[in-house]
């Protein structure tokens, strides 16, 4: 994931219940980054905007799939 980028939730995760936003919202990548628990054990998260809803603070890449470039509507 990068900064920018357009996001969904993926279908088999609940981040989007329990943040209760809607699992179809679109939100968009405001940081990308890797935190080092240890030297085996490296995390992806992501700062997500989801504008009205808010933002979701270091919440797992792998838990949004990027919206293909052709499926964006400005």
């Amino acid at each position: 994931m990068k900064t920018g980028q357009i996001v969904r939730f993926r279908l088999d995760n609940r981040v989007s219940e329990l943040a209760s936003i809607p699992r179809e919202a679109l939100g968009t990548v405001v940081c990308a980054y890797r935190v080092l628990a240890n030297q085996t054990c490296k995390a992806e998260r992501i700062d997500v905007d989801f504008k009205s809803y808010g933002i979701l603070w270091a919440q797992p890449a792998d838990a949004f799939e990027p919206l293909p470039d052709e499926r964006i509507v400005a």
